[in-house]
């Protein structure tokens, strides 16, 4: 009795090709933020960019010109911006503002009673636990990877089926070769 060994078919290594930059640009697109400040509404006066993961504290001196932030640009990137908090205090702490593209008056937070009031900025994520302290939650995966996961390893397991059922060498498993041959010794 011979044991069989076959090679990754070369449906799937070219798959895996493909599949290898395009998970590799669904896993970094992580829950950051790239956002602007502007020091009054409507985009206009001083601005400060914010590019992050995690909490921010805006600068006392961008507070100083004037009176703080007034207005807040949501940028679309490749980093996920999906949703910003602002908070009344440092270290994310205080009252909060959610916001997310698309929110009506993050030009003008004085429609919503937070201009030159945020003293920081973090994601979403940034969750409030007992004792008034912060932590960063880890997401395992958003909804739209583990969609496309999902779909994509079906398409692999049904091009596995598919091509073990049109498969002129069958492979036996390992017990089923070994059973038998354990069987023509005795």
């Amino acid at each position: 009795v011979r044991f069989m060994t076959r090679t990754r078919p070369r449906f799937h290594a070219n798959l895996m090709r493909f599949l290898t930059p395009f998970s590799i640009i669904l896993f970094t697109s992580a829950s950051g933020y790239n956002i602007t400040l502007f020091s009054l509404p409507n985009r206009r006066g001083n601005r400060a960019d914010f590019v992050s993961d995690s909490c921010e504290n805006i600068a006392e001196s961008f507070a100083d010109f004037d009176g703080g932030v007034s207005g807040v640009w949501m940028k679309d990137t490749s980093l996920g911006t999906n949703c910003i908090i602002l908070h009344s205090d440092l270290n994310c702490e205080g009252f909060r503002l959610i916001m997310r593209p698309g929110t009506m008056h993050h030009n003008n937070l004085k429609e919503v009673g937070f201009d030159d009031r945020a003293k920081s900025i973090g994601p979403c994520e940034i969750i409030r636990v007992e004792g008034g302290s912060t932590t960063q939650s880890e997401e395992i995966t958003p909804f739209i990877l583990c969609s496309t996961l999902t779909v994509l390893n079906a398409l692999i397991f049904s091009a596995y089926l598919l091509e073990k059922k049109y498969s002129k060498d069958p492979v036996l498993p390992r017990h089923a070769l070994v059973s038998k041959s354990t069987e023509d010794r005795v």
